[in-house]
């Protein structure tokens, strides 16, 4: 996902991001992958960051992030129904 630099940290990724989640919750999607550099070190942050289960893994300076959207997304889907 990108943000346009002028609504970076505003909470616009995170909005999008949860919306997603719960959209796909809906549609019986359980489990998130993203892919991203290893050399970002903002993203590399966000990820460890992550405030749901997650398991993280890399290979050749690329990652990839595996996310639970079962146990923290819950809440969200039943109030975007």
């Amino acid at each position: 996902m990108i943000v346009a630099t002028a609504w970076q940290h505003e909470g616009v990724a995170t909005a999008l991001l949860q919306r997603l989640g719960a959209h796909a919750l809906r549609e019986g999607v359980t489990t998130a992958t993203a892919l991203f550099s290893g050399s970002n070190q903002e993203v590399l942050d966000l990820v460890r960051d992550v405030p749901l289960p997650h398991s993280i893994s890399y290979d050749h300076g690329s990652g990839e992030l595996h996310v639970d959207l079962t146990s923290a997304l819950a809440g969200v889907s039943e109030k975007e129904s």
